[in-house]
């Protein structure tokens, strides 16, 4: 089958916009819209004059780029899942916008797409393999001369990409929002929430605040 074949366009009901999407999909579909609670919650720790650069992880079709897109003067978007990544290109077209089809993490290994519940696509996730056809960057990888603020949805990866953001996080302190949805989905990479934390805390980030399954950490200046 073809991707044309397997997608399909649809209407926002929040706001009328069109979007190309997987035809499988309804979870995702329904829930991304709820997402949107959560950006003036990080735009409140980010002052308006240092919106300027942000890595998102978990692209999925676009939605979340696309919105940040309107807050921020770079987005660089991640989304390694092939369907996924031929939406959000399809879907996010203001040239602020950077899209990568690969996955964060922590070093260079490949990884293949884990797709067990078909019907909600924003639940792939990624595990790593000798002969894994995706690629891996890590945040450091773009070398960056600002980052203001890391956003990831990335099903439980989020402290092994981290991992690959050191001097990012060193020289920036971006502002860092966490998506962890249970303690399942993390255990399935080995680490517990209170690793996250107290790994962090070498770069003197506390977590702030919780909205919806977001966490949000803000470091000290140094």
């Amino acid at each position: 089958m073809t991707t044309d074949s397997l997608t399909e366009l649809r209407t926002s009901p929040y706001d009328g916009s069109t979007w190309l999407w997987p035809k499988s999909d309804h979870g995702c579909w329904n829930g991304m819209h709820h997402d949107l609670e959560n950006v003036p919650t990080y735009l409140k720790y980010i002052p308006e004059d240092e919106r300027i650069s942000v890595v998102q992880a978990g692209g999925n079709c676009g939605w979340m780029p696309n919105w940040l897109a309107k807050h921020f003067h770079l987005v660089y978007t991640f989304e390694p899942d092939p369907l996924n990544f031929y939406c959000l290109s399809a879907n996010c077209k203001t040239a602020n916008v950077f899209k990568y089809q690969a996955a964060l993490g922590e070093n260079h290994d490949t990884k293949i797409m884990m797709r067990t519940v078909p019907e909600n696509i924003g639940m792939h996730y990624v595990e790593e393999t000798e002969i894994g056809a995706i690629p891996t960057l890590t945040i450091d990888d773009l070398n960056l001369s600002v980052c203001n603020f890391i956003q990831l949805d990335t099903e439980a990866y989020e402290l092994p990409i981290l991992k690959g953001a050191v001097k990012t996080l060193d020289k920036f302190r971006p502002v860092l929002s966490l998506e962890i949805a249970d303690a399942r989905s993390i255990q399935r990479y080995n680490y517990t929430m209170g690793d996250l934390v107290n790994w962090l805390k070498q770069f003197d980030y506390e977590l702030v605040e919780k909205v919806n399954m977001d966490y949000i950490f803000v470091s000290k200046p140094k």
